[in-house]
């Protein structure tokens, strides 16, 4: 490996912390103009596992994807060994770029459908293994027609017009115990605020005005003429108790927790240019399967 050119140090699990130091360290970067072999260390430091993991993987996802793009290549250090393990071994972030440059590595833990490089080529490959995911034994009780829009949504259209270029991955995980369905999906693109802003010049006041509508049905960024919205209100709409929905974009983040009515939104002090969407969704928010009457079910 070539020279140290620079420490990025994420310290602790506040993730709006997170984000304003990513923007700064994005900020100053700038392309490669050394080796190839030139790279920089981030040091991921007082991040246990039993925090709130999945912003934080597709956060650290994005990063080392961001300064790769520039033509560094990155050195992940961890002061959790349990936190290491599920980024290397579980998750194997390293194998993304050790052999070339890939987009997606089936994970051995069938709770997880791994960290996927949102490009708009694979759309379909990717909606066909979230749909493949979402039909292991663990949900086949539920009807998760929704949920399958909802991850559709989500890949197409930060594919289709957050511009992030290729830096952008979602990841997805189920909990056995607590029947909870987890995902993270981050981009660093212009933003959602940003996205609406270009769409409807003069219409938003503030970025926490275009946050709030972003969640509205029928709310697209005009990008495409298929475009079918950002996918948020098909979510929210499926919020019950101890659900919960997170978005941070631009100047502004929001958060729905319990109820689809019960949402917060929030100016922040810095712009994070870029997203971040969060949802966590119990299984027995989603309708139960209806069989017909013919099925029968025999057993030897």
């Amino acid at each position: 490996m070539g020279e140290e050119v620079g420490v990025i140090l994420l310290d602790k699990p506040d993730l709006f912390k997170w984000l304003e130091i990513l923007e700064k360290e994005r900020e100053a970067l700038t392309q490669n103009q050394g080796s190839s072999e030139d790279y920089f260390t981030i040091k991921i430091e007082n991040l246990k596992i039993s925090d709130t993991k999945h912003s934080f993987i597709v956060l650290i996802a994005c990063l080392v994807e961001y300064i790769h793009q520039l033509g560094y290549k990155t050195k992940l250090v961890f002061d959790d060994y349990d936190f290491y393990k599920l980024i290397i071994d579980t998750i194997k972030l390293d194998q993304y770029y050790r052999f070339g440059n890939k987009n997606y590595i089936e994970a051995e833990d069938d709770t997880i459908l791994n960290l996927w490089k949102i490009i708009k080529e694979e759309s379909i490959e990717y909606v066909n293994n979230a749909t493949s995911y979402l039909n292991r034994e663990y949900f086949e009780d539920y009807d998760l027609t929704t949920l399958k829009i909802v991850l559709d949504e989500l890949f197409c259209n930060v594919a289709d017009h957050s511009r992030c270029e290729a830096i952008a991955f979602i990841y997805l995980e189920y909990s056995p115990d607590s029947k909870i369905i987890s995902c993270a999906v981050c981009d660093f693109g212009l933003g959602i605020p940003k996205t609406l802003r270009n769409a409807y010049p003069g219409k938003y006041t503030t970025d926490v005005d275009a946050l709030n509508d972003a969640i509205k049905l029928g709310i697209t960024a005009r990008s495409t003429v298929q475009n079918r919205g950002f996918g948020l209100d098909n979510i929210l709409s499926n919020i019950t108790t101890d659900d919960k929905l997170r978005i941070i974009s631009n100047r502004a983040s929001l958060t729905c927790c319990d109820s689809k009515d019960n949402i917060n939104s929030i100016p922040l002090h810095f712009n994070f240019t870029g997203s971040l969407i969060y949802f966590e969704i119990h299984t027995d928010s989603f309708p139960l399967r209806e069989f017909d009457e013919g099925d029968v079910t025999l057993e030897y």
